[in-house]
């Protein structure tokens, strides 16, 4: 196991400190989370960020590849394959001429999320392009704190991921199973 503390290129620190919230190791980019944000902390389970993303991948969509799940000192920490792509903000500095294009790319792309069951912004700073020979080849979403879901929701696959990465999920989660006659 790695130890995001002592290892890799910090990319990310926690506001206002010096603490590593995404470091760079072995080609993985491990994120700690921050289990008291937004959604991820009202959901009362620490790896709602890796199952979602690991949901829309199996429904198809763009998303990270999670590689790895652990506890670190008490932190909840997550590993995503490093990809050779360009941030919203780089690529918009380098070409402020396409910005309505990256924009209508990130409203189709919210709408095949929507149309899956998660809610969520595409904020250019939150994803990241393939570019080939000047040209947009992939998309990808990587901020997935911020996020709801809606009736569109495949809560089976939900349950599914669950259970393969052994997490349990709250009570709550259970009964709107229950509720949807979700088959456990």
């Amino acid at each position: 196991m790695v130890n995001i503390y002592n290892e890799g290129e910090t990319i990310k620190c926690f506001d206002g400190t010096n603490i590593p919230k995404m470091k760079i190791i072995n080609n993985s980019v491990y994120k700690v989370i921050e289990t008291d944000k937004s959604s991820v902390g009202k959901s009362g389970i620490p790896f709602m960020e890796p199952i979602v993303m690991e949901y829309a991948r199996r429904m198809g969509l763009p998303a990270p590849l999670v590689t790895d799940l652990f506890v670190q000192n008490g932190q909840y920490i997550f590993a995503t394959k490093l990809l050779d792509y360009v941030s919203g903000k780089k690529l918009l500095e380098t070409y402020p001429n396409i910005k309505e294009d990256l924009l209508q790319l990130a409203e189709q792309l919210r709408q095949k999320y929507e149309n899956c069951g998660l809610v969520r912004k595409m904020d250019l700073k939150d994803m990241l392009f393939k570019i080939e020979n000047g040209e947009i080849k992939d998309i990808i979403p990587v901020d997935f704190e911020r996020l709801k879901y809606n009736e569109k929701l495949n809560w089976n696959l939900i349950f599914q991921i669950c259970e393969e990465w052994n997490i349990d999920l709250p009570q709550q989660y259970i009964e709107i199973g229950k509720r949807n006659k979700i088959v456990f």
